[in-house]
């Protein structure tokens, strides 16, 4: 048992049954452990959630900056066209991405304010990577 394994629990649950409908019991069952050990790794469920949000932001930054980098060369309106259908299919069969728009619309109630903050400084990260690839884009 690993807090690796600890936090993919999470994420599965949280992005499947939100921040109220997900139990540490029910993620110690899924892990295979008993509750309390989750606290050898996380002092809280607030912890745990805002661990694994921060983990799958700076994930999805990686991603968008790889995505724009990798596909350089591409037409432009190609580009932003096969950005947003990957994103789609993304959140079709990635908790990742069902996690992080779950966030946007339905972040727990008492960590609203700092959830949101925290999806603020994303959204401008995400604006600026983009912003700083449409500038450097080359038309063809």
């Amino acid at each position: 048992m690993s807090a690796i394994e600890i936090k993919q629990s999470g994420l599965q649950q949280f992005a499947q049954h939100g921040y109220d409908g997900t139990s540490l019991s029910l993620i110690a069952n899924d892990v295979g452990i008993k509750k309390q050990s989750i606290y050898s790794h996380f002092a809280n469920k607030d912890e745990l959630y805002l661990t694994i949000l921060a983990e799958v932001i700076e994930d999805e930054k990686n991603y968008i900056r790889n995505y724009f980098s990798e596909n350089e060369k591409l037409e432009l309106k190609s580009k932003l066209y096969h950005f947003l259908t990957n994103s789609c299919q993304r959140y079709e069969r990635e908790a990742s991405m069902k996690f992080l728009l779950r966030n946007g619309f339905l972040p727990p109630s008492h960590l609203h304010e700092k959830v949101m903050e925290i999806l603020y400084t994303y959204y401008e990260a995400v604006e600026m990577i983009v912003l700083n690839h449409l500038q450097n884009h080359q038309p063809n």
